[in-house]
């Protein structure tokens, strides 16, 4: 069912903009074509403690492995380093910043 961006905006003036507009990829539930919807972000939560060569670390092999790991969970094939930085209203880890400050050389 495809959701319309105004749709998107109405519920995020009343929850807090935690949504987002989102395209439901051809093949997903057997869709034969791409579907607008809406969608909540995934985060990947750190304590702010952690130390930042571990977050690098761990930020690397998720992205280096994504192709494995959506054999066993399709949805890690859509994951994004361009699309991973926004993360309002959640600040990045430094190491994340690292991580994807490196990625785009």
């Amino acid at each position: 069912m495809p959701i319309e961006p105004a749709t998107v905006d109405r519920v995020n003036a009343r929850h807090g903009g935690a949504y987002r507009l989102a395209e439901f990829p051809i093949g997903a539930y057997g869709r034969t074509q791409a579907t607008e919807t809406m969608t909540v972000p995934n985060y990947l939560m750190v304590a702010e403690r952690a130390p930042d060569e571990l977050v690098r670390d761990v930020l690397a092999v998720l992205f280096e492995s994504r192709s494995t790991i959506a054999e066993e969970v399709p949805a890690a094939a859509l994951l994004d380093r361009r699309q991973a930085i926004f993360t309002d209203p959640v600040d990045l880890h430094p190491g994340a910043v690292a991580y994807y400050s490196q990625s785009r050389r």
